[in-house]
């Protein structure tokens, strides 16, 4: 008769891998197999089992993406600051470039970091494309008149906005930026760089990219958030509003499934806010 691995014991019931002896060393095989099967399955049924359904929920390749964009935002914040970048860019003999070199330097980084390479990941690694990050046309009728009506009720706040003294003491970024016309719209062309990489990665990136995996509003608080973090070295009235145009501008780029509404108004504040600052200091 074949041996089973329960069997029955003196009091009716069955214990795994055969009764215990009174011998210890013949306890040893059934004190595996008792640990091998109860712990097992204890592993399995805590770790294994509700791992597994935590990763379909959530979908774990939307948390990596948000974790890498993270180490990204990081990296150009640290490694490309504009002091940093003024220092390996400016030549010895013009010391006057580099507050301009600096920050050309760091938004082409950001570019790099933030827009270049998430793009490449999403169209080598995913095999999708770029236009679902929302680098495309979108609804152009509607993104043009929410800019200019957008640039139209901001005008005012930036104006009163421009007399605090942290945003005299803050804008523009290259006070020479102000010595003439010209050198404030080359100023202003250069700014434009910083802003697509902003929104790209913003409003791109954690936004657009992420809401059909995280959900719409995690998506959508998830960028506010960070992006309200990532002005913690401005002027507190800018940080405050961050919070509140992160949430607006996240609705215009769904609205229109596209970023570019987003970076011509915020270039559009940007620029305004320069610009008054400069008027208002002299």
């Amino acid at each position: 008769m074949a041996v089973t691995r329960a069997r029955r014991t003196a009091s009716g019931g069955s214990e795994p891998y055969g009764p215990r002896s009174e011998d210890p060393k013949q306890n040893v095989g059934w004190i595996k197999g008792v640990l091998r099967v109860k712990a097992g399955g204890w592993i399995k049924g805590a770790c294994g089992v509700k791992a597994s359904g935590w990763l379909k929920d959530a979908d774990a390749s939307g948390a990596v993406e948000v974790l890498a964009g993270t180490l990204l935002f990081v990296v150009f914040y640290y490694q490309a600051a504009p002091a940093k970048m003024a220092a390996w860019l400016t030549p010895t003999n013009r010391p006057g470039l580099g507050p301009w070199l600096g920050q050309a330097g760091s938004f082409g980084a950001g570019l790099l970091l933030l827009v270049i390479v998430p793009v490449l990941w999403w169209t080598v690694g995913r095999r999708r494309s770029p236009t679902e990050l929302g680098f495309r046309v979108g609804d152009w009728r509607f993104g043009l008149a929410a800019a200019v009506v957008g640039a139209f009720l901001l005008t005012p706040l930036l104006f009163v906005n421009a007399g605090n003294p942290a945003f005299q003491s803050t804008y523009p970024l290259v006070r020479a930026a102000g010595a003439s016309v010209s050198a404030f719209i080359v100023w202003e062309l250069i700014y434009l760089g910083y802003y697509i990489a902003w929104e790209g990665f913003f409003r791109g990136l954690l936004l657009i990219g992420l809401k059909d995996r995280m959900g719409l509003w995690p998506a959508m608080v998830l960028q506010t958030v960070l992006s309200t973090v990532a002005h913690f070295h401005r002027p507190e009235p800018e940080t405050l509003a961050a919070l509140v145009a992160g949430l607006g501008f996240g609705w215009l780029a769904l609205r229109t499934r596209s970023i570019w509404y987003v970076v011509l108004l915020h270039w559009y504040v940007g620029a305004a806010t320069d610009l008054f600052c400069l008027l208002r200091g002299f």
